[in-house]
């Protein structure tokens, strides 16, 4: 592991600490737990979001998916 130097409010570092002690993890366990949980959450944000930007691209096109995809494949072994 690495370590690194943070500022946090007053506020921030009671909240955790109170946080840590109720779950008896020490503040940095707490903070090393809070940041694996936010990167989990952004991942799975990162993949709805292409998810809704992607839905629905091929409607309205008159070509069969399917079709398509068998097209593209065979090119590979050329």
């Amino acid at each position: 592991m690495v370590r690194a130097l943070i500022s946090l409010s007053k506020e921030d570092k009671h909240w955790l600490e109170n946080y840590g002690a109720r779950r008896r993890q020490s503040f940095a366990e707490t903070v090393r737990t809070a940041i694996r949980q936010f990167r989990k959450q952004q991942k799975t944000q990162d993949c709805r979001s292409i998810l809704t930007q992607t839905a629905g691209l091929w409607r309205g096109r008159k070509v069969d998916g399917l079709k398509y995809v068998q097209k593209i494949r065979s090119e590979w072994g050329q």
